[in-house]
């Protein structure tokens, strides 16, 4: 919605739109507006807003995140324990991790817990690991090989799947995992061999091909 239309425009809209489709635009714009000038009113109007693809909680937390993280993480402490207050943290890290990796780190290990700190922490590495696959590789290890819930899976009610698209907000473990792996081959051979002997064997098949693919030449 062009962000040159008036916050009166905007409020007389929402009056008119009945259905959640036409509204979440408008209470979008809104919140993007209160954002800059009174985020804990955006917090309270993203708390109210209708929800169809994405958590407007979360999206408000990692905007003001961008202004400012002490606020973000004010903001945080005052939401109920929520699916949206765990996706919010671990947006919350991401975008930290942008300015100050190694806080961001020392915050998700010392103060989440459970699925939210794994989910901060492979955030992180997604973050960082393109530059420092072996630091993202590094926080892998650490955030835990094994699958815990996750929030971010599709919600069921009455037996029916309802979609959230939030699947975006997340780096996916094994693509990840991989993905870094080989960046660590490409630059550092030896080191993602002695990566390799690190991984659990259950996994060490589909890393190993890693290896192969990447290092083909060198052995020829």
């Amino acid at each position: 919605m062009n962000d040159r239309v008036p916050e009166g425009e905007l409020q007389e809209l929402l009056t008119q739109c009945v259905y959640d489709g036409p509204r979440q635009p408008v209470q979008k714009a809104l919140r993007s507006r209160l954002i800059k000038r009174d985020p804990d009113l955006a917090l309270t109007e993203a708390l109210k807003a209708c929800r169809i693809h994405s958590d407007p909680v979360a999206g408000v937390i990692q905007e003001v995140a961008g202004i400012d993280l002490e606020k973000a993480h004010e903001l945080l402490q005052k939401l109920p324990l929520s699916r949206g207050r765990a996706q919010a943290f671990t947006l919350l890290a991401r975008r930290w991790a942008t300015t100050d990796p190694e806080a961001a780190i020392h915050w998700s290990e010392t103060q989440l817990h459970g699925s939210v700190r794994r989910h901060a922490l492979l955030e992180i590495a997604d973050t960082i690991g393109g530059a420092d696959p072996a630091r993202g590789l590094e926080l892998i290890e650490r955030a835990g090989w094994e699958k815990t819930r996750n929030f971010y899976a599709p919600v069921h009610v009455n037996g029916e799947e309802v979609s959230t698209n939030e699947g975006h907000y997340h780096a996916k473990a094994g693509p990840l995992r991989h993905a870094l792996f080989r960046g660590l081959a490409i630059t550092d051979p030896q080191a993602a061999r002695d990566y390799l002997e690190r991984v659990p064997r259950s996994f060490r098949s589909a890393f190993a091909k890693v290896i192969e693919a990447e290092l083909a030449p060198e052995t020829e």
